[in-house]
């Protein structure tokens, strides 16, 4: 049984409010991208003796998408989601619990404070599911293990949604990853200033990145910090913006997974490394 245990600290930085914290026990962790087009939804395992001990969603796509995460998440034999974290409410991030949520119950959603969200989530609730809202002060934590999961809060007072919501960083081990959503050029060095503190107050290594909005062009800083990231995960499908731009990023190709090109795919980490699996 994992214990829960709120408390109110002070913020990371000036943009990056507190996050949510979990903490579990040591195993594998695997990372899938799905295959959602042009959406974005992550399914994180934390493995043990071949099971999935604690599974977490980064954004849940696109509302015609709900199939896939469905068979995602049965694949794997899950039946309970532990949490699901929304890193803003745009269609292509949120649609599919929009869509009246068919597939596991899912226990603790996680959004931001800023901005609105759709009343439809609500509809959550009366499945049981508690939706909990992630800003400057607020830090949940789970004692027990090895894997953290923090959720970072950002305010940008009359910035887009991309500048706001929240940051996904976990660590495991050694390991980092960073999941930026589709954070906004604006305030892309700013968060990074704020991940960096973090690396160094946990000894952390950041291993695994996705690029922030489908692929778009990166704040100078932000491109320069991924020449030094093993592996960057790249959500991307047909639309109508000319993304991905990564022409403009030569230097980046041999570190870049997509799943417009390899389809759904998945990272493991072993506390230490992360590294691509083939998929079965």
């Amino acid at each position: 049984m994992f214990i829960l245990r709120r408390a109110i600290t002070g913020c990371f930085g000036a943009i990056l409010g507190c996050g949510l914290v979990v903490q579990l026990a040591q195993a594998h962790l695997s990372i899938r991208a799905l295959n959602v087009a042009y959406g974005e939804s992550a399914l994180l395992c934390l493995e043990k003796n071949g099971r999935c001990e604690w599974s977490g969603l980064i954004d849940v796509g696109r509302a015609e998408d709900s199939g896939l995460i469905r068979q995602a998440l049965n694949a794997r034999g899950i039946r309970l989601v532990d949490a699901v974290f929304i890193t803003h409410a745009h269609p292509d991030h949120v649609g599919s619990l929009l869509d009246g949520w068919k597939g596991p119950r899912l226990q603790t959603l996680y959004r931001s404070s800023e901005g609105s969200f759709p009343p439809e989530l609500e509809s959550l609730r009366r499945k049981g599911t508690a939706i909990q809202t992630i800003d400057r002060d607020l830090k949940i934590s789970v004692n027990g293990g090895a894997l953290t999961v923090e959720g970072m809060a950002l305010s940008s007072p009359g910035g887009s949604l991309h500048a706001n919501g929240l940051v996904v960083l976990v660590f495991y081990g050694r390991s980092a990853l960073l999941f930026l959503g589709d954070l906004d050029p604006t305030v892309q060095e700013s968060v990074l200033l704020s991940v960096e503190q973090r690396l160094r107050q946990t000894g952390a290594t950041l291993q695994v990145v996705t690029w922030p909005h489908h692929g778009d062009i990166l704040a100078p800083g932000l491109a320069r910090r991924f020449q030094t990231i093993p592996w960057i995960a790249l959500s991307v499908g047909p639309n109508p913006y000319q993304l991905p731009r990564v022409e403009s990023y030569p230097e980046l190709h041999q570190r870049i997974l997509r799943t417009d090109q390899r389809d759904s795919f998945s990272i493991l980490c072993d506390g230490q490394w992360c590294h691509p699996v083939e998929e079965p």
